[in-house]
């Protein structure tokens, strides 16, 4: 398993498996997870942003604007919550508010053009000291980790919540039909009555008395 081989090469303390490791060593990867998770929090970005703001800021980049109820379902967090959280992001201009052309009742919330430099900058500021802590690594741990990447991908997109809804573009208007006794297609021509004699209708009838 590609995901047990990095928890092998990235753990300092090589150590058997403890009884309370779960199958196949599930107790370790959720235990070098965690602490990977306290390292990347813990790298210097820019912004001073808090772990749910940057979380929020990070889901609008990624799909796109959201409802507050499903926001506040993906981060965890109380729907007051979120919606304290929306309001420091609108006054720091890194968000805004803008209405559901779906749902006249509803609003969405999109990231601004600020706000994706801040999510920019915050991922290259760790991406470039995530690199120097790789660098201390063996040739081969360091190519352990790059083939556990589609692995964990994978494992990411499992996990993520899917309370987030796509939002659906507005349906087009419905095409204006037309006016009573105006036809806006032409019809099929007849075809020609092989008994009718067109010269009948050229003028009256005369009477053969």
């Amino acid at each position: 398993m590609v995901i047990e081989s990095v928890l092998v090469t990235t753990t300092t303390n090589d150590h058997d498996p403890e009884p309370g490791d779960g199958p196949g060593g599930m107790g370790e990867l959720a235990l070098v997870l965690e602490r990977l998770v306290g390292v990347v929090r813990r790298l210097p970005a820019p912004g001073g942003l808090s772990f749910p703001t940057a979380a929020t800021l990070n889901s609008l980049a990624r799909s796109g604007p959201g409802r507050l109820c499903d926001l506040a379902a993906a981060e965890n967090v109380t729907q007051p919550g979120m919606t304290q959280l929306v309001s420091r992001l609108e006054r720091d201009g890194l968000a805004r508010r803008v209405a559901d052309a779906t749902d006249r009742r509803a609003v969405l919330v999109s990231i601004t053009e600020e706000g994706e430099r801040l999510v920019d900058a915050r991922r290259a500021a760790r991406t470039r000291q995530l690199a120097g802590l790789v660098d201390g690594l063996e040739a081969a741990e360091q190519n352990a980790l790059l083939a556990a990447l589609p692995a964990l991908s994978r494992l990411v997109e499992r996990a993520e919540p899917s309370q987030r809804r796509p939002v659906r573009e507005p349906a087009a208007p419905p095409r204006p039909s037309p006016e009573p006794g105006l036809r806006t297609e032409p019809g099929p021509e007849r075809a020609p009555d092989p008994q009718h004699d067109p010269e009948a209708d050229s003028g009256p009838v005369r009477s053969t008395r």
